[in-house]
């Protein structure tokens, strides 16, 4: 295999288990419970940054 200086990306879903390949850089998705909290936080974030700013 030739290094082409291309990254070689593989997305595992959050339950994956077993033997992975050489080569390749592994991102783990997440979960959907991780996504959801993750969602909710920036929502909460963005009500609390609008009510602070007053509108327009």
């Amino acid at each position: 295999m030739t290094d082409d200086g291309v990254e070689r990306v593989r997305h595992l879903p959050a339950d994956m288990q077993g033997p992975l390949a050489p080569g390749y850089k592994y991102v783990r998705d997440k979960t959907p419970e991780q996504v959801a909290k993750e969602t909710a936080a920036a929502q909460a974030k963005a009500n609390d940054a609008m009510a602070a700013g007053g509108g327009g």
